[in-house]
């Protein structure tokens, strides 16, 4: 049997040891996590070096927009379909990502991060009435036309008449666009692009006459 004062003794002994033990479990703990953080950075400041994008997460908590997220050469930048966040994964998988809907398909990745491109529609139609044509719009009779600079403009013409016609856009005198021959009962369409504001005029190749009018160009 120990003795009162042996029994108190060993009490403190273990109860150093024991405390010892914390103190040790603690400090190794902290010199894991820092140990582990700064692998980490090594192995992003190792990526940088090499050229190789960190993973899309780290790129993002970098400040760099998910839209602009960069993956391996050997991956490819998709976005899941749960909360729109970026993700590289293998080229030969994204199909079946989309699939099962984990990943959005490349028209939805693609919207919002390219810039649309707008076209200006102008509707026209050729009308026939006590035998003599014109060109009409919901303005009236051979109308003032404007279209934008700088900007595709597409011109979907209707000719419900009985007689052909053809769009003709000239500037001073000289012929920028024409629509080509649109049939009786068909319809056709151009595009033109003005680079800058103005005037031009149009008619049509085989009533000149009557069908004819003012195009205004305006900065949009």
């Amino acid at each position: 049997m120990l003795s009162g004062r042996s029994a108190k003794y060993l009490l403190a002994m273990v109860l150093f040891a024991g405390v010892a033990g914390l103190i040790f479990l603690q400090y190794a703990s902290a010199q894991y996590a820092k140990t582990g953080s700064e692998t980490q950075m090594a192995d992003t400041e190792m990526k940088k070096a090499s050229g190789q994008p960190s993973a899309p997460l780290v790129q993002i908590a970098q400040g760099i927009a998910p839209s602009d997220v960069k993956c391996k050469d050997s991956l490819q930048l998709v976005f899941k379909s749960s909360n729109n966040m970026p993700a590289c994964v293998r080229p030969s998988s994204v199909h079946r990502l989309v699939e099962l809907g984990w990943a959005k398909p490349e028209d939805a990745m693609n919207a919002g991060t390219k810039p649309s491109e707008t076209i200006h529609k102008i509707d026209l139609s050729a009308t026939e009435e006590d035998d003599v044509y014109r060109w009409s719009d919901s303005d009236g009779i051979n109308p003032t036309i404007t279209v934008l600079a700088n900007t595709e403009n597409e011109i979907q013409i209707q000719n419900p008449t009985d007689a052909k016609h053809e769009f003709v856009i000239e500037s001073e005198g000289e012929e920028v666009v024409a629509s080509g021959d649109i049939s009786a009962d068909s319809s056709g369409k151009l595009t033109v692009t003005p680079s800058a504001a103005g005037t031009w005029e149009y008619h049509c190749e085989y009533h000149p006459s009557t069908m004819k009018g003012t195009i205004q160009i305006i900065s949009p």
